[in-house]
C-alpha cells in the first residue's frame, strides 16, 4: 500500500495548499495576458477505439508475407478474454487472410467497440476458430493501470532496462553506472515517449517545460527528471535502427533535461520484460519520492498534470516542509516572577500559621 494518502480522499491541510499552490504554477502552462488573446482551450475529449491488446511478429523476418505470430498479450485485453495465446499464429481475422502486418492491422481497425472478432490461429499445428467481444483501448489500459498502481506504489520502482544516456556536447550516447544518482533525496520525475508527433508534444515537451521552470524556481524545488527514448517502431529494425532514432530526436530537439535511450542490445524486449515494465513500452509517467519509491504511475494518455501537481505536492509536504517552530517561552520579568509577591509559599507555607500541625498534630 502507498503511503501516500489517495488523492480522492486527501483532505488539505494549510500547508499543503501553500504548496499545491506553488506545484501548480510551476506546472501550469503560463496563460496569454495579450488583450484579446483567446482563452486557454480544454483538452479534447478522445474517442475510445477498438484494441485487441496483442503484438505480433513475423514469423520469418525474410518474410513479410509469411504471416504473422503473436509475441506479447496485453492483461486484461481483448486478447486474452477471447483466448488468445502468445505463439499463436494468426491464419485470418474476420475470415480475412492476414499474411502480412499491414492485412492485419487494417482487418483490425474495421472493428468497434463492443463489436465481435474472430479468428482464426495455428497452435501447436492444429487451427483454432477464436472469437468475441473487442473492448475499448481506455476501459483496458484503464484496468491495467489500476492493477499495476495497487502493486507499485509506495514501492520501489522495478530495476530498469540498460539505458544510454545522451551527451549534449558529443552528441553521442555514453553508458551511467549510476546515472539516477542526482534523483536520490529529491522528487524524481521519470517520462517515457518515442518520437511520434504527439509524444514530442504531449510529453517530451511537458518533461522541458518541467525542467526549466523548476531551474527557475528562486532558491531551487527540489525534484529531478529523466526522459527515455522507446519505440517499438523504430526497434523492429534492430538495435542501431533504435539509437539512430533516437540520436536524431536528441539531435534535432536537444534536451534541457538527462535523457536516455531504453536500450536492448541484443534482441526486442521479452514478454516478461513487456509486462514488468509496461509502463516503459506505453510511454508512462513515473513520479518517485525521495527514497525512490512510486508515489504516482501512468500508463497511458498524456501525462495528468492535475495528478501530478498533487502528489507531488504531496510528497513536498512529506518529505520537506519543515513543521513550524514552536514559539519561544516567554522569561518572565519581575513583576510576574513567582517568586515575588504571588509566592504560595509567603501566605500558606505549612510552617506558618496554616500549618496543619500547628493544632491538629497527630501523636504528640
Amino acid at each position: 500500500m502507498s503511503s501516500l494518502r489517495p488523492i480522492d480522499r486527501f483532505r488539505p491541510t494549510a500547508a499543503f495548499v501553500v504548496t499545491i499552490s506553488a506545484a501548480s504554477s510551476l506546472l501550469a502552462e503560463p496563460q496569454d495576458k495579450t488583450p484579446g488573446a483567446a482563452p486557454p482551450q480544454a483538452a479534447e475529449a478522445v474517442a475510445d477505439r477498438a484494441f485487441l491488446g496483442a503484438y505480433t511478429d513475423l514469423i520469418d523476418p525474410a518474410r513479410p508475407d509469411g504471416g504473422l505470430r503473436i509475441t506479447y498479450i496485453y492483461p486484461e485485453s481483448t486478447a486474452e478474454e477471447i483466448g488468445l495465446r502468445i505463439g499463436d499464429e494468426v491464419v485470418a481475422v474476420n475470415d480475412v487472410l492476414t499474411k502480412t502486418r499491414d492485412s492485419f492491422v487494417d482487418e483490425l481497425r474495421n472493428n468497434n467497440v463492443g463489436g465481435t472478432i474472430r479468428f482464426l490461429v495455428r497452435r501447436d499445428g492444429e487451427k483454432l476458430a477464436i472469437k468475441g467481444k473487442v473492448q475499448g483501448y481506455t476501459r483496458t489500459m484503464d484496468r491495467i493501470q489500476k492493477t499495476l498502481r495497487a502493486k507499485l506504489e509506495g514501492k520501489p520502482l522495478p530495476p530498469q532496462p540498460a539505458s544510454l544516456w545522451w551527451n549534449v556536447g558529443s552528441g553521442q550516447f555514453e553508458e551511467s553506472a549510476d546515472a539516477l544518482a542526482p534523483m536520490r533525496g529529491k522528487i524524481g520525475l521519470l517520462v517515457w515517449y518515442d518520437d511520434c508527433s504527439y509524444c514530442q508534444s504531449k510529453r517530451y515537451d511537458f518533461l522541458a517545460r518541467l525542467h526549466l521552470r523548476a531551474a527557475a524556481v528562486p532558491g531551487g524545488f527540489p525534484v529531478a527528471y529523466a526522459g527515455y527514448f522507446f519505440s517499438d517502431h523504430a526497434r523492429e529494425g534492430g538495435p542501431e535502427a533504435h539509437l539512430q532514432s533516437a540520436a536524431e530526436l536528441y539531435k534535432t530537439r536537444k534536451p534541457s533535461f538527462p535523457a536516455a535511450v531504453v536500450n536492448f542490445p541484443k534482441d526486442l524486449p521479452t514478454p516478461k520484460e513487456r509486462h514488468d515494465a509496461l509502463y516503459i513500452f506505453n510511454h508512462g509517467v513515473a513520479l518517485l519520492d525521495p527514497d525512490g519509491n512510486v508515489g504516482y504511475l501512468q500508463v497511458h494518455g498524456i501525462p495528468d498534470e492535475r495528478a501530478i501537481q498533487q502528489v507531488m505536492a504531496q510528497i513536498f509536504v512529506k518529505h520537506f516542509q519543515k513543521p513550524p517552530a514552536s514559539p519561544k517561552a516567554t522569561e518572565p520579568d519581575a513583576g510576574t516572577n513567582p517568586g515575588a509577591g504571588t509566592n504560595p509559599g509567603a501566605a500558606t507555607n505549612p510552617d506558618e500559621g496554616t500549618n496543619p500541625g500547628a493544632g491538629t498534630r497527630v501523636g504528640g
